[in-house]
């Protein structure tokens, strides 16, 4: 993981923060394999001027210093020794060549390594790149790490001084990822930087796609968020193709989710709960072999159980399934109609109430999927709308008409 070229006014890598308990725990939550792995990288005489290793042994020994083959092979007989745990490296790290703090780009690496080890530990929200005007502007933006950070520090400059740290997602290797923190221009850089949940946030840009996905709350409604936001769309703009970020309105807990649902790839946008039939026994490369769909083994089924289980496939196809990738943990949507008894009234007679539909769980969908395979699940298949079998690629939206709509800041309302 070589870092990358950074823009010259924001913040080194190599500036070091002197610990504190936060700092401290950033270490003691990795496991013993990610620990020692980036020890390694940390101690590489490629790398190891961007993380500040004091080599000096304490006192009493102060007199005498480690040379990096030494440190070296402590770790080396770290991952050798199985009795050594994640709490020992940790220790080591934090009481030898760590002791008078951590860079911030170790800090940055210990954050993206927690991301990789645990992918459901933050919230993310996507942001669809909706261009401005369509006659000079492509459909989708070209990004570029280098032009993006440069760009992004000038728009945020002179407020905020940014440290920033990008990585190709090891798994999904179309999706760049940035990590950015935000310090005062005041003050000596520390962690965190302030009590603000969003002076430190991912962003997180899949190729070929229109959405850009990050961990800046959504409930988080303070002015630098706003500033922030706007900042990341005039930093994908270019002169004469302009750009603005509007909500995508799709959150999840991973990354994997959020691409297959947001990406570029089969089924992104909606299209994978039904739709996703017509990809069976097809692959998506030309060179590809295209594969033989077996026949459905229908053997002790009786006719009413055997018609359930075809039409809950044709609704779903393949998604829905626990471990398919696509997990939903949250969806909320306002059912916004007129009652049926109520639709002859005028004027103040007609009731048309407010309800909401909230699914929460593992992965929402596949809990609806299994309610309509189940016989007397309480989900009649054949009724279920689109909406709560994730065709529509949202997770939130009003339901007014039929139809899953989104208002507008003005009152009205627009296709979602």
């Amino acid at each position: 993981m070589r870092p990358r070229k950074v823009p010259l006014t924001s913040l080194s890598h190599s500036l070091v923060v002197p610990h504190t308990r936060e700092t401290r725990r950033l270490f003691t939550r990795l496991s013993k394999v990610s620990l020692l792995a980036l020890a390694k990288r940390w101690l590489d005489p490629e790398h190891v001027k961007h993380f500040s290793p004091n080599l000096v042994l304490p006192p009493p020994d102060d007199e005498e210093e480690l040379s990096l083959e030494e440190a070296q092979e402590v770790y080396a007989d770290f991952e050798k020794e199985n009795a050594i745990r994640a709490k020992d490296v940790a220790e080591r790290m934090l009481e030898m060549e760590w002791r008078d703090g951590a860079t911030l780009l170790a800090i940055a690496e210990l954050e993206w390594q927690y991301l990789i080890d645990h992918p459901s530990s933050s919230k993310w929200q996507s942001f669809l790149l909706s261009p401005l005007s369509t006659s000079h502007t492509p459909l989708r933006p070209r990004f570029y790490t280098p032009t993006f950070l440069s760009t992004l520090q000038s728009s945020l400059k002179p407020l905020q001084t940014a440290h920033f740290f990008s990585a190709l997602h090891p798994s999904l290797l179309s999706l760049t990822v940035l990590r950015i923190s935000l310090h005062s221009p005041y003050t000596p850089p520390s962690y965190p930087p302030t009590k603000r949940s969003s002076s430190i946030f991912f962003l997180a840009f899949p190729s070929g796609s229109d959405h850009v996905f990050t961990t800046l709350g959504a409930s988080n409604t303070d002015g630098l968020r706003d500033s922030v936001l706007a900042a990341i769309a005039h930093a994908v703009s270019r002169p004469h193709c302009r750009f603005a970020l509007k909500p995508g309105r799709f959150v999840a807990k991973t990354l994997e989710s959020l691409c297959s649902h947001r990406g570029a790839g089969d089924g992104a946008g909606g299209l994978g709960a039904g739709w996703s039939v017509y990809l069976d026994g097809f692959e998506s490369s030309p060179l590809a072999v295209p594969r033989v769909v077996q026949p459905e083994d229908e053997d002790g089924e009786e006719g009413e159980e055997r018609k359930r289980r075809k039409m809950v496939k044709a609704r779903f196809g393949a998604t829905g399934v626990a471990g398919d990738g696509r997990a939903v943990e949250s969806a909320y949507f306002e059912v916004d109609e007129m009652f049926p008894s109520a639709c002859k009234g005028k004027g103040k007679d007609v009731f048309r109430p407010t309800i909401g539909v909230r699914l929460m769980g593992a992965h929402v969908f596949a809990g609806v999927r299994a309610m309509a395979e189940k016989k007397g699940g309480g989900a009649v298949v054949e009724k279920l709308p689109g909406w709560m079998l994730g065709e529509e690629g949202v997770t939130s939206g009003i339901i007014r008409n039929r139809k899953l709509l989104r208002k507008m800041a003005d009152g009205k309302f627009s296709k979602a």
